[in-house]
């Protein structure tokens, strides 16, 4: 155990080691016990990405850029600092053993150092992959892996002892958002905690979903929300991986304060239909910081009319199907009565969730689902001036690879409002945007979900579980329209082929749609026809709602837009070539902790690692000037 002397030593490093955070535009703990934090600053423009690691050991860390989560095809930078001389080394994963160094080494050593039981380590790479054993890292989440041992390896950096501790990690890398967490919340703020009340987790499942419905205390004063965080039980750090918490609406209060297994679909049926229906007003994903509204933003949760009850629902990782394992965490809102300029509101757009929609066949490795906010839904729900959004939630499960939130004003496409290349279901948390986009009256809203079945054997419908799937926004914007939900489904072509599925004996009831027997209809011309005309269909029935819960736009069909290309992601000038093959591993740390000097190749001396060469250098700044004029997302 460290002693407090020595604790506040290491403390008062920490905080000077990340004194300088401000030169970097993300920072952020990659664990629960805060040993390994990772800071980082993007330039698109030359294409690079430089990261900081700074860890509580004095021994190897390494970090990957994996495909999965997992270390198998991983792009692996590790590195060490042994008598004030930092190395860096770049590898790449083939199975879940020690990472084979790559033959060029694309990755540039910028600084190291040790102090105080921390490792600092400053280096860059392309965004866009060098060569084929790089990973090119992309718009939305890329999967992080990290680990670090106590001691350095063997002086060549050839042997390693295995890792004391790992772990993985979703980021947002490149992501162009915003953190509001300065904000100074003034003595008006109160909280709020909801927490479940030692609610037991099922054991024979490896993800388990417990809910509860909680009700708000009665008030005719207006509360608004600035603020919210996890509450994770003490050593229920790793078990508890995703909280929601949604307006709800329930039919009665027989579930109030009472946890139960959100999968129940008499419980979601009979009390709680209007619940994980709602729109959630708080997200929190393993490992997220708290969110901080802007500050002259609230979200308004209470008084005569608003949210008077909320349900929680949280996602547990028992991987190892323990038992008997009692929890009670839950979210902590901060609220104040202090009426902001601006009074938020979820928007929710997508595609209504039905079992038929999205309704993807099996093997299928790039499916599209699409949702409608029709122009007629926006000209009758937002008010004249329109609204603006601050923040977007892309919400699907874990067959979504990717999703992108569209717009169009006057038949004219703009900019996408949200976009995930990545998607991870792990990672789903609200965003907000660098820039407010408006939205206007008579615009129209296309979300693309695109879907892997490619390893599934049955049917994936729609559904709330996380074997089924949706393809939903959640959109914070203000000021608080009218319009609540913003949705589409295929109503027509859904019945028409469940009348075509019925008559030809293909199903039954809804329990059919996953059978195995219905995958192997595939391969039948008469079911397949039936099946690509429901899915291929471009007429969509809208699904609006108002705050009432009010239909808007009844009875209207609006037609979906063609999808363009999906593969229209940025492109990045890549940072590579110029760095040298190296003939050492390691680089020596200047007095300014500064790497840039380096040998000319031609007079038959290899430059060390993190060295330019100069008719490289000079070829990277002509590009440069070249490509000053082009604008890189």
């Amino acid at each position: 155990m460290i002693s407090y002397p020595i604790l506040l030593l290491f403390t008062a490093f920490f905080r000077a080691s990340t004194a300088n955070v401000d030169d970097y535009k993300f920072s952020l703990f990659l664990d629960n016990e805060e040993t390994f934090q990772l800071q980082w600053k993007v330039d698109k423009r030359e294409g690079w990405i430089e990261f900081q690691a700074i860890v509580k050991t004095l021994g190897w860390i390494g970090i990957g850029f994996s495909p999965n989560g997992q270390m198998s095809g991983s792009d692996i930078i590790i590195g060490w600092v042994n008598n004030d001389q930092a190395f860096l080394q770049d590898r790449f994963a083939r199975g879940r053993y020690l990472p084979v160094k790559d033959d060029v080494q694309n990755v540039e050593l910028i600084s190291g150092r040790e102090e105080d039981s921390v490792t600092v380590l400053t280096f860059r790479r392309s965004i866009t992959a060098c060569e084929a054993n790089d990973s090119d890292i992309e718009t939305g989440s890329t999967r992080l892996i990290w680990a670090y041992h106590s001691e350095d390896p063997d002086p060549e950096g050839l042997r390693f002892e295995k890792h004391d501790k790992k772990g993985s990690r979703s980021l947002h890398l490149l992501a162009d958002h915003v953190d509001f967490q300065q904000r100074k919340l003034g003595n008006d703020v109160q909280t709020l905690d909801i927490v479940n009340n030692q609610t037991v987790i099922r054991g024979d499942k490896d993800i388990a979903h417990m809910c509860s419905v909680f009700k708000l205390p009665k008030s005719e004063m207006e509360y608004y929300i600035v603020k919210f965080d996890k509450i994770v039980e003490r050593g229920h750090e790793e078990l508890v991986y995703h909280i929601f918490v949604y307006e709800c609406r329930p039919t009665s209060e027989v579930h109030v304060n009472v946890s139960f297994d959100c999968s129940q679909k008499k419980n979601e049926r009979n009390s709680i239909p209007m619940c994980r229906l709602g729109a959630p007003i708080a997200s929190w994903a393993n490992g997220e910081r708290a969110v901080t509204f802007p500050e002259d933003v609230g979200y308004y949760i209470s008084g005569s009319n608003g949210t008077r009850f909320v349900l929680m629902e949280i996602r547990y990782n028992n991987s190892k199907r323990k038992q008997g394992i009692v929890d009670s965490s839950g979210m902590r809102l901060w609220y104040t009565e202090k009426k902001p300029r601006f009074i938020a509101a979820i928007l929710e757009v997508g595609s209504d969730v039905t079992p038929l929609s999205p309704f993807i066949a099996p093997g299928m490795k790039k499916f599209v689902s699409r949702g409608v906010c029709s122009s007629e839904c926006t000209n009758e729900g937002l008010p004249r001036q329109g609204i603006h959004v601050l923040a977007s939630l892309l919400n699907a499960h874990t067959a979504a690879r990717s999703i992108r939130l569209r717009h169009f004003q006057r038949g004219v496409e703009q900019p996408e409002i949200d976009k995930n290349d990545n998607f991870d279901f792990n990672r789903q948390d609200m965003v907000f945007l660098r820039r407010e986009i408006e939205i206007q009256q008579g615009d129209t809203l296309q979300l693309e979900c695109q879907y892997d079945t490619s390893r599934r054997n049955i049917f994936t419908y729609g559904g709330y579980d996380s074997d089924n799937e949706m393809c939903l926004a959640y959109l914070l914007v203000y000021p608080a329209p009218r319009l609540r939900q913003c949705k589409s489904k295929q109503m027509a072509a859904a019945k028409q082929f469940l009348r075509t599925a019925k008559s030809n004996d293909w199903i039954q009831n809804r329990t059919d749609l996953r059978s195995e027997r219905l995958a192997s209809l595939m391969s039948d011309p008469k079911f397949k026809q039936a099946y690509w005309k429901l899915v291929n269909t471009t007429k969509v029935s809208p699904v609006c709602k108002d705050r009432t819960n009010t239909r808007i736009g009844k009875g209207q069909l609006t037609q979906s837009r063609p999808a363009s290309s999906w593969t229209t992601r940025a492109r990045y000038p890549k940072y590579c070539n110029v760095l040298v093959k190296p003939t050492s591993t390691g680089a020596n740390s200047s007095s300014n902790n500064s790497r840039h000097s380096g040998d000319d190749e031609k007079n038959g001396s290899d430059a060390s690692l993190g060295s330019y060469k100069v008719s490289m250098a000079a070829l990277v700044v002509t590009a440069a000037v070249m490509l000053d004029s082009l604008q890189y997302q």
